[in-house]
């Protein structure tokens, strides 16, 4: 029930928000906005009670089967008590906040499409070539790959910070120095046989 509603039959009233089973039928248009009418029973007394919706006035009134419930609140004090908006969860309640607003929704729906086309024509300029564009991101994918494992690989051996690229001046250079040591290293092992194979007598 959309409003608190007295039944016409037992007086009975229903609370606002009381949910129905009721049968939904269209009745005219106001617009190009179909207009609802509803047909439900009352608990009570089985009274046939029949709203239809006013897309003119943002409401619902009464067909048959009783009377809507006047309530009168003054405005100052409405304002006062945070009233006259309504919370987020009742808008979205009320079936002509959620058309209005829709209908908000598909207009800048309207004027993003323009945009949506160009993203969709980029796509598809990117994706024509779908074995070509495959065959580059699976290449792409296993360098940045093999580069992953090698910087692993690395990281496990060393101290962990990231290494320069090879230079041939450097490889140069520690081959020298590698070779130099091991000259000397020969050199030394040279000598010491030959101090070995002297007389410790010899003058």
């Amino acid at each position: 029930m959309p409003f608190n509603f007295w039944c016409g039959g037992c007086e009975r009233h229903i609370a606002h928000g009381v949910r129905f089973n009721a049968e939904k039928s269209q009745n005219g248009e106001y617009l190009g906005l179909p207009i609802w009418a509803f047909r439900m029973k009352c608990p009570s007394c089985s009274q046939i009670i029949v709203l239809r919706t006013d897309p003119q006035h943002g409401d619902y009134t009464v067909v048959e089967g009783g009377r809507r419930k006047i309530e009168r609140v003054d405005a100052d004090a409405a304002a006062s008590l945070g009233m006259t908006e309504g919370t987020d969860g009742e808008k979205m309640s009320n079936p002509f906040f959620r058309l209005e607003h829709g209908l908000g929704d598909a207009r800048k729906l309207q004027e993003s499409i323009p945009k949506l086309r160009e993203l969709q024509r980029q796509n598809e300029e990117i994706w024509k070539d779908d074995y070509g564009t495959s065959r580059m991101l699976r290449k792409r994918f296993r360098e940045e790959k093999k580069l992953l494992k090698e910087e692993d690989k690395k990281s496990k051996h060393s101290v962990p910070m990231r290494l320069l690229p090879e230079r041939l001046e450097d490889v140069s250079m520690a081959r020298n120095t590698f070779s130099g040591e091991e000259q000397l290293q020969r050199r030394i092992a040279k000598r010491t046989k030959e101090l070995e194979k002297e007389s410790i007598f010899k003058k």
